[in-house]
């Protein structure tokens, strides 16, 4: 079981961070594009009452988005930190 976590694990791994760099470099190339991007995926479904509390938008997310090509820049330097940990590991 644990030889199957681990397998499963690896692609899940790489997938992700291929995924999180692509939404660095797009938010160093083109942080409008990164807004856009960011507002089309943030839309929501009201789905009760109970839940409302949930659909409201950080401050985090405007914070973020201000300054996409700063975090878009960490996130690119971050990625290459753990690519070049995983190829020479």
């Amino acid at each position: 079981m644990f030889s199957m976590i681990q397998l499963l694990a690896e692609p899940l791994l790489i997938s992700l961070s291929v995924g999180t760099a692509i939404c660095g470099v797009i938010a160093v190339v083109s942080p409008k594009t990164f807004v856009s991007i960011s507002n089309a995926s943030s839309r929501s479904v009201n789905t009760d009452v109970l839940l409302a509390w949930l659909e409201h938008r950080m401050d985090l997310d405007q914070f973020v988005l201000r300054q996409a090509r700063f975090f878009g820049l960490v996130i690119v330097a971050v990625m290459l930190y753990v690519g070049s940990q995983y190829l020479y590991a």
